[in-house]
């Protein structure tokens, strides 16, 4: 058997010498598949992709940027009225620190409520680059607390600059907060979040307010009425509220709100005086 392998073996040998070509001789599609792939090697050393320059405003390694992750949009929404006079200086230090915790592609702008009109840092969105914060932080070292408590006008120009939040810087102290709070609801249809913090509003044991405190309830203090309006502000947009150690605040402060404003209280009787008056005539 050994044999006959060896046989075949040998027979293969020599059908396979046979068929060889001469020496010298080439396959015409040997030939041509070689000058085919020389021709696309040389297309593509010329090809306009490879020599396309990256664009002066693209990065050129995305190593620095956490997967998908994109710029941040946002305003902060400054009230600048009466009551935050006594305040400004901590408002200050506040925005400019968040400033600072941008990144500088991130986009930003600031908005006042003063005087009952908007007053914006810039007309649009600014990109967050060290010159800009810069030019923040002088606007808001200028900015001068006057006139009544409301948002009407700056928090709807904060929605129409579409960011991605907004942080509402105030101390609740309103002239019609129910009222503000409809007109809240009804501009922000995007549901924006909107952030609210307890670090400018007046501690319980502050002046008395009754206006959206429930209807028949003893009148609270400022501080829970505001409080309670700058929670709903948040809770109703889907923001975040924080207490003044920066915790996160679940569970709504406060009396709920009510469209009716809670009754006046009964003067108490007044305490007759020690006369005689002047008024006489004899």
């Amino acid at each position: 058997m050994a044999k006959v392998l060896l046989c075949l073996l040998v027979l293969l040998g020599l059908i396979a010498r046979a068929e060889e070509k001469p020496p010298g001789t080439v396959d015409p599609e040997t030939i041509k598949a070689a000058m085919e792939r020389l021709n696309q090697k040389r297309r593509a050393a010329t090809s306009p992709v490879a020599t396309r320059p990256v664009a002066a405003s693209q990065p050129t390694t995305q190593a620095a940027t956490p997967a998908g992750s994109r710029p941040r949009r946002v305003v902060f929404v400054v009230d600048a009225s009466g009551s935050m006079m006594t305040k400004l200086d901590a408002v200050r230090v506040q925005i400019r620190a968040g400033l600072q915790e941008l990144a500088e592609r991130d986009y930003f702008n600031l908005v006042a409520e003063q005087n009952g009109g908007a007053v914006p840092f810039a007309k649009q969105m600014t990109l967050a680059t060290p010159a800009n914060v810069q030019e923040a932080a002088k606007w808001i070292m200028a900015l001068e607390a006057r006139g009544g408590g409301s948002f009407d006008h700056a928090l709807p120009a904060g929605l129409n600059l579409h960011p991605d939040s907004i942080w509402l810087v105030s101390d609740g102290d309103l002239d019609a907060p129910l009222e503000t709070l409809k007109a809240i609801r009804k501009a922000n249809t995007a549901r924006i979040p909107i952030n609210t913090v307890f670090h400018f509003a007046e501690m319980a044991g502050g002046r008395v307010v009754t206006i959206g405190v429930k209807a028949g309830s003893a009148p609270a203090a400022i501080g829970s009425a505001a409080e309670r309006l700058l929670w709903q502000i948040a809770e109703d947009s889907g923001g975040i509220c924080l207490d003044r150690e920066g915790k996160r605040i679940l569970q709504p402060p406060g009396q709920p709100l009510e469209l009716k404003p809670a009754p006046a209280p009964t003067p108490a009787p007044l305490a007759p005086v020690k006369g005689p008056s002047i008024f006489r005539e004899k």
